[in-house]
């Protein structure tokens, strides 16, 4: 019987798949908690004013990691286990160089809000980098660790909410001790640990030259994503942004689904294209996303009511409509793993550029007309667009035929059952 237990655990463990959804149900789990916590304690207007300093550090963030982590599959792939190496020396010294730099901005600038933006941006991109080596080490540990990190986050957030009242700072705080521990925890579980600071530059160069467009593509995405918040500052107030940053969180989680599915791709297409696994992918979260804006749309409003308040059932327009702008996302997040594996990452640049330049021209004509819902129906305008192409691109490259999106075949039904039943 112990044996058999045994079996059944070991079965458990090397279904990626299985793990990485179950890994995410429980993010989904916490990040409902964390979001409700959040907006609770801070209010629609502090809200609105956080949701917004942390749009700035995702950008910021990006600009800074200047597409070095996102390269390391490329290059594991081209030069194995060898590059691995110089790859962290590499994040070790952009951590360092990015403080040294921080020290000396903060000699001239001593505006508060600015050095907390500069200091988790740079906290955020090291972050990203050793999150993302930890993905194609060993994605099961990584997802793991996030769990640990975020419970804890959890833990000191109902810790504030229920014993302090609602100040922006202490948030912030709780924040960047967050992302220190996790960074800590993927450093020391994979032992990403910089023997030398000496840095190959050649080798770096030739990173630097392949990075560009994943950079640039990263920072696209991000826009993609947060160009609303930050046009929107320009036409309603924070109480405004706090109500319409619900409606962002609950459509980031439904996509904490599709990014278990990318987190294991990612693993499996640094070493070969994993195509049936792609359009599986697709296919299972569609359905599944097809499922929550119906459940939503049904119970929204009561599911707003009980969680965060009664000021904040005025998200629930705009949240239906960014789950529904999620169905074609699932597309870009999906198969730009195996784009960017391949190298192949100029498509995603070039439709992710049509993407946002749609979504920026779109929030600037229907914001002022139809405030956070024009906002709203700009990202899912902007979502078809990147999604949709991308999806036609791989249809064409692969040679896949339209009712293998759309359809499970029997393998597929297969690997379903062996999700739920865990085997």
């Amino acid at each position: 019987m112990r044996r058999r237990g045994e079996v059944m655990a070991h079965k458990v463990r090397s279904n990626e798949y299985f793990v990485a959804i179950m890994t995410k149900f429980i993010l989904v789990f916490l990040s409902m908690i964390t979001s409700v916590l959040l907006n609770r304690y801070l209010g629609p207007s502090l809200k609105g004013e956080y949701s917004y300093i942390l749009n700035i550090v995702g950008i910021l963030a990006l600009i800074l990691n200047l597409g070095i982590g996102q390269s390391y599959t490329f290059f594991k792939k081209k030069n194995g286990d060898s590059a691995s190496q110089e790859f962290v020396n590499i994040f070790y010294f952009q951590l360092i160089l990015y403080i040294v730099l921080l020290l000396i901005i903060n000699v001239f600038y001593k505006e508060r809000i600015l050095n907390f933006i500069l200091i988790i941006s740079i906290l955020s991109q090291f972050n990203m980098q050793i999150s993302f080596m930890s993905l194609v080490a060993n994605v099961n540990k990584r997802n793991y660790i996030t769990i640990v990190s975020m419970a804890i986050y959890a833990f000191f957030l109902l810790i504030i909410y229920l014993f302090t009242n609602n100040n922006l700072e202490i948030i912030i705080y709780i924040y960047i001790i967050k992302i220190v521990l996790e960074s800590l925890l993927f450093i020391t579980s994979n032992k990403l640990y910089p023997y030398s600071l000496k840095i190959n530059f050649y080798f770096m160069l030739d990173i630097l030259k392949f990075s560009l467009f994943p950079m640039v593509t990263s920072l696209l995405i991000v826009l993609n994503y947060s160009v609303d918040t930050i046009i929107l500052k320009q036409f309603v107030d924070y109480s405004d942004i706090g109500i319409y940053s619900v409606g962002v969180t609950l459509a980031g989680i439904v996509w904490l689904i599709p990014d278990a599915f990318k987190d294991v791709l990612f693993n499996k297409t640094a070493k070969d294209n994993s195509l049936k696994d792609i359009v599986f992918g697709i296919k299972f979260n569609i359905y599944l996303s097809i499922i929550i804006i119906i459940g939503f749309s049904l119970l929204g409003k009561d599911f707003l009511y009980l969680m965060y308040g009664k000021e904040y059932i005025a998200s629930y327009s705009v949240t239906l409509l960014l789950f529904v702008g999620c169905i074609p996302m699932i597309f870009f997040k999906i198969l730009n793993t195996l784009y960017i594996s391949n190298g192949n990452q100029k498509i995603s640049f070039f439709i992710l550029i049509a993407a946002v330049i749609a979504n920026v021209i779109g929030n600037y004509i229907l914001i002022p007309f139809m405030g956070i819902s024009g906002a709203a129906i700009s990202s899912i305008i902007s979502y078809s667009v990147s999604g949709i192409i991308l999806l036609l691109s791989f249809i064409k490259r692969y040679n896949i035929a339209i009712k293998e999106i759309v359809l499970f075949n029997e393998n597929e039904m297969k690997k379903i059952k062996s999700i739920i039943l865990k085997r």
